[in-house]
């Protein structure tokens, strides 16, 4: 396989209107509105910025592919990248040693003249070992989910071609060893203002590394280098498609609480499968006692007429935030006379103040905008949760009224509705979260189910039989 051959397949590309989770929908409007603002650059020029970028030569080469693998290429980068970083390091926003006193005395116009000639130039490729880069394919194309890592290709393109307009850069043929030196600057910078922290205030790749381990970082940049090392993008140039490993049903069993991600490609992956068409299941592809439980007796689960899919979830549970996009979208295409109810697990003080969370915002009618925002709070802004004070202060940044939520919170519905919650998760004997309960007759876990995307498989089939004995 040569350096400009990833050996990926043509893209099928994605169907529109797709639902997206909120934390997921912020890093995908943040996108759009770098491509869309109103912030200008000025334009370079090239032939002048290959005259002003003489004392570049040493170290990043006469076309900006440099030699020296601790030196970052700079062709292709795209120029609204290079002109910011640039600019950052002339301002100080950036720190970079061996960088010091190079542009200081640079006007804007001489770093986008520099910025557009390097740009204009091609990207060599780079050869790494085959095997070494399969897993860091994976991360680039599907993120790591137990890490709560999204996938590079979200802004970086499939391809690794970057995304110019935006600013975020091409990486495909970089530099291993500089990729690796850049993700332990920014996850550096996660915590000490030492580190690289020129990223934006959405503070994603600083995140986004902070969550990778040292080995992770290593594999993902080799994966950049081989895999990626693409020629610019051109017109009607192919995209790679996602590696068959990733799809919904081949990803890594996912039980147990740990911390998770929902990463953009399998969340879009799942809801393309489960948004294009209905789904057609032999009655004997999902076997009882062996990925479902039937419950005796069956759990109470309302007065409703419709078939109820209880969701036993916690807001703390990595999985349950991996799980709740892909539920919410599932959920929207089940067919009349059957509905999704959530419903929080209480095993210790802990879930109990997050369930009475989920009651009061239900009760104060603010549970579609206030369920999401508690998981982003645990699972992002890492907030516990635990305190009536730390609730409050979540609810009132989010609009409601400290009064109306006191109110709610000392309310007995409100307590009841959490007693009811814990008697239902301990009538369904539930051994872990997600958990979904059918009708309140059938139980689906995901170790024996074996993923969550089997977990929603089973849980349509079982609708369709409840609403077919109706």
């Amino acid at each position: 396989m040569g350096p400009t051959d990833n050996g990926l397949a043509q893209a099928k590309p994605f169907s529109t209107g797709v639902p997206m989770y909120p934390s997921l929908l912020k890093v995908t409007l943040l996108a759009i509105a770098m491509v869309t603002g109103a912030s200008a650059y000025a334009a370079g020029d090239a032939e002048a910025g290959q005259a002003k970028a003489a004392t570049c030569v040493a170290c990043h080469g006469v076309d900006g592919n440099s030699a020296v693998p601790t030196f970052p290429k700079l062709a292709g980068l795209g120029h609204k990248y290079l002109l910011k970083q640039m600019q950052d390091i002339r301002d100080g926003r950036r720190p970079v040693a061996l960088m010091a006193g190079q542009v200081d005395n640079m006007t804007d116009q001489d770093l986008s003249d520099i910025a557009a000639f390097y740009d204009a130039q091609p990207r060599t490729g780079g050869m790494a070992d085959p095997e070494k880069v399969a897993l860091g394919r994976k991360v680039y194309l599907a993120g790591i989910a137990e890490r709560q890592v999204p996938a590079c290709s979200g802004c970086h393109s499939p391809t690794g071609n970057g995304n110019g307009p935006a600013g975020y850069p091409a990486l495909g043929g970089q530099h291993a060893d500089y990729i690796a030196s850049q993700l332990k600057m920014f996850r550096k910078g996660y915590e000490d203002p030492t580190g690289r922290t020129n990223g934006g205030e959405a503070k994603i790749m600083r995140t986004t590394a902070f969550r990778m381990s040292e080995i992770w970082r290593l594999r993902l940049s080799r994966a950049i280098l081989r895999a990626y090392s693409l020629p610019r993008n051109v017109v009607g140039a192919a995209r790679p498609d996602i590696d068959p490993g990733c799809v919904p049903g081949k990803e890594e069993n996912m039980t147990g609480i740990r911390q998770t991600f929902a990463t953009l490609a399998l969340t879009l992956t799942a809801v393309f499968v489960w948004t294009t068409g209905p789904v057609a299941i032999a009655d004997d592809r999902w076997v009882e006692g062996q990925h479902y439980q039937t419950l005796t007796p069956p759990v109470a689960v309302g007065r409703s007429s419709d078939v109820v899919v209880t969701e036993f979830f916690w807001y703390g549970c990595g999985h349950c935030y991996t799980f709740e996009p892909m539920l919410t979208a599932w959920g929207k295409q089940l067919p009349d006379g059957a509905v999704v109810q959530p419903s929080p697990a209480v095993w210790n003080d802990p879930m109990r103040m997050h369930a009475k969370a989920y009651y009061i915002a239900e009760v104060l009618g603010v549970k579609e905008t206030l369920h999401p925002v508690i998981f982003d709070a645990m699972h992002v802004q890492r907030k516990r949760l635990v305190s009536r004070l730390e609730l409050r202060d979540l609810f009132e940044d989010n609009g409601v009224d400290p009064a109306q939520f006191d109110k709610a919170f000392d309310s007995f519905g409100v307590d009841s509705q959490v007693r009811q919650a814990d008697a239902r998760a301990r009538s369904a004997k539930i051994s872990g979260t997600p958990s979904l309960m059918v009708a309140g007759k059938y139980l689906i876990e995901t170790r024996a189910a074996g993923s969550q995307t089997n977990m929603l498989e089973i849980a349509r089939f079982l609708v369709d039989k409840e609403l077919a004995a109706r």
